[in-house]
This record gives structure tokens, sequence and C-alpha cells, in this order.
């Protein structure tokens, strides 16, 4: 408009009320001088100074609060990924000491069975291990041992005159006790087997 009005296509009588109906002012009356027409006045240029250094603040305002905001969420981003990177090595560790312990009672499991089978196999019994001062040797074969308790008087005949049935069980009991006793084998061989 301002082109237009320093063309020349302005001759005065430019209206200047938006209403239609309402009074019309010529332009030449309010702008006698045709090069200050159009131009802010002193206290327009002021308040609008005062706008952009308002502006300017607020955005540097707003830019300082971004940048601090996006300086926190970085701290906190390292942070958190601090905290998953621990739970995961935690999580592992613990993982690992699980598998490590399953293994350890597996092989102890293992150790056993083997043990056991290793005793079955060699004729050993659970009670002769733990019984190791027993004065019961190990009878590995051949019949129950009879044990037969006479009671001598000095009254009484002579011992010669037995029963033959109770002369057998003795003589029974006489070669056992004659025949040299199986060893048992030492622990060290069972485990070196």
């Amino acid at each position: 408009m301002r082109q237009w009005f320093e063309a020349g296509y302005f001759k005065g009588d430019l209206p200047i009320s938006q209403n239609p109906k309402g009074p019309f002012h010529l332009l030449s009356s309010l702008f006698p001088d045709p090069v200050v027409a159009f131009k802010p006045t002193p206290e327009e240029k002021e308040d609008e100074s005062a706008k952009l250094a308002l502006a300017q603040q607020r955005a540097q305002e707003e830019a300082a609060a971004a940048e601090q905001a996006r300086a926190e969420a970085e701290e906190k981003e390292r942070i958190a990924a601090d905290l998953r990177r621990k739970e995961k090595a935690a999580a592992e560790a613990a993982e690992k000491e699980a598998q490590a312990q399953q293994a350890r009672a597996v092989a102890a499991a293992t150790a056993a069975e083997q043990n056991a089978q290793l005793k079955m196999m060699l004729g050993l019994s659970a009670g002769a291990q733990e019984k190791p001062d027993s004065q019961e040797g190990l009878n590995i074969a051949g019949p129950p041992k009879v044990i037969v308790t006479q009671k001598r008087t000095s009254a009484s005949p002579s011992t010669k005159e037995q029963p033959p049935s109770n002369q057998q069980p003795q003589a029974a009991q006489n070669s056992k006790q004659n025949r040299p006793q199986p060893r048992a084998p030492q622990p060290a061989a069972a485990a070196a087997a």
C-alpha cells in the first residue's frame, strides 16, 4: 500500500476506516508529509524493540531450558543404561553360579552313585564301612554260623559223649575259624579303580 501511495495512486482521498458506513478521512489530513507516511513513530519503535528483546530473552530461556532438559535426559539415560548393564551382569553371574552349583550337585550325585556301584561290585556293604572295628569278619560265602554255648559243670560226665548232631556244627565252626578270612580291599584301591 505504501508503494501505491508513493506511486501516486492515492490523491488524498484514501479511506482509512474499515467501516463502509463510517466517515472517511483524507490521508493527506493524517499524513501531510508523504515521506513520513507509514513510518513508525519513536514510541512504536521502542515497543517493537522491547517486544523483540522480550522475544529474544524468551528464546534464550527456552533454549537454555531445552539444553538443560536434554542434559538431564542424557544423564538419566546414562544412569538407566548403567543400571541395566549391572542388572544384566548380576543376572549372568547368578545364572553362572546356578549352573556351577547344578554341575557340582550332578558331579556329587554321580560320584556317590559310582561309589555305591563299586561297593556293590566288590561286595562291600555300607554297614561294613560304618563299623570297621566290628569283630565279625566278612562272610562272603558259606552257611551261617551256629554258635553253640555249653555249660560245663564239673559233675557232668565227660564231654566225649556228646550226640553226633552237636559235633557236626562245632566241627564246621572249628573249620571256619581255622580258615583264613578274606581281606577287604582298601578304600584307596577302590578309589583308584
